[in-house]
């Protein structure tokens, strides 16, 4: 991926294997669990990190966060995983990155697996 292009993928599934959230987080940097409860998305991030480290425990980190966004006037929760060493946004840029591709997704249809790739750096999201 070049320095302007940013991917997030949004999974609407119910269960989602760590070994799907890794792949995800390597290939994409940004993962959005859109279906899975807290509790299991801090697991997930946990088993994430374990399963990327090398023996001596070094590797990267997984991010976790739930950013607050807002899609056709309702309050949603994107409970979201970044990759610690390809994930270059700040956290603000992220949240908007991940505020744009919801919008599209659902804008789209909601389908169970959706890669949304915003080409520059503005990630701002739309009026």
């Amino acid at each position: 991926m070049d320095q302007g292009m940013h991917q997030v993928v949004v999974i609407d599934e119910t269960v989602v294997h760590v070994e799907q959230l890794v792949k995800a987080l390597r290939s994409h940097h940004i993962v959005v669990l859109n279906c899975i409860m807290r509790g299991t998305a801090q697991k997930l991030q946990k088993d994430a990190e374990l399963m990327m480290k090398n023996w001596s425990h070094e590797g990267p980190d997984v991010y976790y966060n739930e950013f607050e966004i807002k899609i056709e006037g309702e309050r949603w929760f994107a409970p979201t995983m970044t990759h610690s060493e390809l994930n270059d946004l700040n956290l603000t840029d992220t949240w908007n990155l991940v505020q744009r591709a919801m919008e599209i997704w659902v804008a789209r249809g909601r389908a169970n697996h959706f890669i949304y790739t915003n080409r520059t750096r503005d990630t701002q999201p739309s009026e």
